[in-house]
């Protein structure tokens, strides 16, 4: 059943305005992959260095500026970003029934907002739904090495994620043309969504896909 106006309003908060600071580009480049751990070695022969290149899909980084103001003091909220293609492949206008379907969920997160304005700004690596990159083996080798020689920790938390789209497929391929969206963006009360507290500090995993792990899935409504 649809949601109900109760269900999904949240009196006091107005989102404002939704800009995006730089371009919704797309393209492919050249990528190194280390293929190093691939080959065999023996008692007489050591590591050998061996990469290839391959093409692979990218985008230009951008980031959400939101402007949001609560009327009502301070309130805890869930930032849900879309976006949703605005033609079919015949380049017939969506309706918003039939559109809906076709939305990809781009990001979402748990901030607190102050009385008054708030300008929040978020950058689309941080997104909820994708994974950085995983250092190749050489790199995390050469780093750790390092690591021990300076008597300095290793941090690799951002990686630990078990699932999330790559964080550069995060926008679809798009055309030389350019392509159509509609970005859509929810303002909801976070005190009825979330599961429970101290979200802020799980938004740099891939929560929308993956949970938290060790806890239960941290949003109230379903996946996706």
């Amino acid at each position: 059943p649809p949601y109900t106006k109760e269900q999904i309003s949240f009196p006091g908060v107005h989102l404002k305005s939704t800009t995006i600071e730089g371009q919704l580009e797309t393209y492919f480049e050249d990528f190194e992959f280390d293929l190093k751990m691939a080959v065999d070695t023996s008692e007489t022969v050591g590591l050998v260095d061996v990469s290839t290149y391959v093409s692979r899909l990218n985008h230009k980084e951008f980031a959400y500026n939101f402007e949001i103001s609560s009327d009502s003091g301070e309130a805890h909220a869930v930032v849900r970003v879309f976006l949703c293609p605005r033609r079919d492949n015949n380049g017939i206008i969506f309706t918003f029934e039939e559109g809906r379907f076709k939305c990809i969920e781009m990001d979402k997160f748990w901030t607190k907002l102050n009385a008054g304005d708030n300008h929040i700004k978020r950058k689309s690596s941080q997104s909820a739904v994708t994974t950085p990159d995983i250092p190749s083996f050489s790199k995390l080798i050469h780093d750790a090495d390092a690591a021990v020689a300076s008597g300095s920790e290793l941090h690799l938390e951002e990686f630990d994620r078990s699932c999330g789209i790559p964080n550069r497929m995060l926008l679809p391929k798009g055309t030389t043309q350019g392509m159509e969206f509609a970005l859509v963006v929810a303002v909801t009360d976070a005190s009825e969504d979330s599961q429970h507290d101290s979200l802020e500090a799980t938004e740099a995993h891939a929560h929308a896909q993956c949970g938290v792990i060790g806890e239960t899935y941290p949003d109230h409504q379903p996946m996706g």
